[in-house]
This record gives structure tokens, sequence and C-alpha cells, in this order.
């Protein structure tokens, strides 16, 4: 396998483990991760979208990057 190979099939293992992790959020962490990250939404327009106010989007995207930093650690599950 080449070292680009091997690159590669790490990076798809690792959004694959992001996107599992990000699947076990709750709805209002999900929410403000989608709606700042995905749709690429400010501060001030995602939480207008989601009706809260900035702080408490910002709490909300603090405790799923900490959250999705304490999955991303776990040993990951292997299909054997």
């Amino acid at each position: 396998m080449s070292l680009l190979h091997a690159e590669l099939l790490q990076r798809l293992r690792f959004f694959d483990r992001l996107a599992h992790c990000r699947d076990q959020l709750p709805a209002p962490l999900a929410e403000s991760v989608n709606a700042f990250y995905d749709e690429q939404l400010s501060t001030e327009e995602a939480a207008v979208r989601l009706d809260i106010n900035g702080a408490t989007l910002r709490k909300r995207l603090e405790r799923a990057r900490e959250a999705l930093r304490q999955c991303l650690q776990q040993k990951p599950i292997t299909n054997n």
C-alpha cells in the first residue's frame, strides 16, 4: 500500500468516526454545529436561525467541540 493510499484511508476512517460522533450529539448541539459549520452562518445568523442568543450558541458550540473531542479520543470499534 502506498503512503498516499494509507493516508487517504486514515482520513476516511477519521471522517467516518467524526460522522458517528456527530450523530451522537444531543439535538441542540447538533443543530448548532450544523448551522455554524455546515451552513457557515455567522454566530449572529446561526443564533437567529435557532432562536437563541449568541452566548447560548457559543456555549453549545463549545460543548459540542468537547463532546466530539472526547468521542474521537475513544478507541474505535472495529468490525471483524
